[in-house]
């Protein structure tokens, strides 16, 4: 009987032992992770959280455990958060999207989060795994704002280009006008209606110069070098 009892002791010991050990692997693992983890109740009640959750929050981990998720949403986004949980849920396995968390020091972060119902000592739980994107999204955004400035800059060339072709030639016309005007007066042609001639094509060139500005400044859109003037060959 002593025998027995000393052989049911050391059995004991050693499932406690390799119940301890793996124990010890689990919290290395949870705890040593990159990514927010969690486990919380079907609810949504927070049981357990990793060290790289606790950071995202701001929050250290026992202020998290114990409390639900909606109490770490972002104002306005309560109801969204807590109904997202529960389709992710639902679809088992299921991904949320960006979920807007607010932080200990009031800013908003967005995790996406991958939830996992488990069956634990015969308990229905959740295991959640979450990845930052505040940084991808907010470089996405940057990046459609790039997009929408090139196609900005392209339209911008064009309508610059058309109104430049049929500006030259008004320009052009206007000081071939005022040039004739110009011999004209030298040559001491009649000089009537010359003066008020002569003030009317002032006053074209002058809104053309204005137009060809403006086609300056569509310019900069889409490109950044000024014009420069070089010899051609006609």
């Amino acid at each position: 009987a002593i025998g027995n009892q000393i052989v049911q002791s050391l059995e004991l010991e050693s499932s406690f032992r390799r119940l301890a050990d793996s124990e010890q692997r689990y919290r290395t693992l949870m705890q040593n992770a990159r990514e927010p983890l969690s486990v919380l109740t079907s609810e949504g009640t927070f049981r357990e959280v990793n060290q790289r959750f606790a950071e995202i929050l701001g929050f250290e981990k026992e202020h998290i455990v114990g409390r639900h998720v909606r109490d770490f949403a972002a104002p306005g986004h309560e109801v969204d958060n807590v109904d997202g949980f529960g389709r992710s849920i639902a679809a088992e396995a299921g991904r949320t999207p960006p979920v807007p968390i607010q932080r200990a020091d009031g800013s908003l972060v967005l995790v996406e989060f991958s939830n996992t119902p488990i069956d634990i000592a015969g308990e229905r739980m959740v295991f959640s795994v979450g990845r930052d994107v505040t940084e991808e999204l907010r470089r996405q955004s940057q990046l459609l704002i790039s997009e929408r400035m090139v196609s900005i800059g392209m339209l911008a060339a064009g309508v610059a280009h058309e109104i430049n072709n049929p500006l030259s030639a008004v320009v052009a016309n206007l000081d071939l006008a005022a040039r004739d005007l110009e011999i004209a007066r030298e040559e001491g042609r009649a000089a009537s209606g010359f003066d008020e001639i002569e003030s009317e094509i002032r006053d074209a060139r002058e809104a053309a110069g204005h137009v060809r500005s403006l086609v300056r400044d569509l310019k900069v859109f889409s490109r950044t070098e000024e014009d420069r003037r070089t010899a051609v060959d006609v």
